[in-house]
């Protein structure tokens, strides 16, 4: 697998790979198994993805913390009142 996106970076580093024979020679030299080399040529992104068990589907989500000053005036509200029924 690591030859394969090493291939990858270099074609989309160096504008050279932008011809089939080009790209055929890079892969031959990197001794890319053919189905890989098959599907870098046509550019069959799932066929690849699936060749090298790669899972692209990650999620991230980020949640707001909650307020602590809310709390902190919530708490002071609750003793204000507890002290106000105390004082009657």
């Amino acid at each position: 697998m690591n030859n394969v996106i090493q291939v990858l970076e270099l074609m989309a580093s160096d504008s050279s790979f932008q011809n089939e024979q080009a790209v055929e020679a890079l892969l031959k030299a990197a001794e890319i198994n053919t189905e890989q080399s098959a599907a870098v040529i046509t550019q069959d992104v799932i066929s690849l993805e699936r060749q090298l068990d790669i899972c692209p589907d990650f999620y991230c989500a980020f949640f707001p913390a909650e307020d602590d000053k809310q709390e902190d005036e919530d708490e002071e509200s609750t003793d204000v009142e507890t002290k106000s029924i105390v004082n009657i």
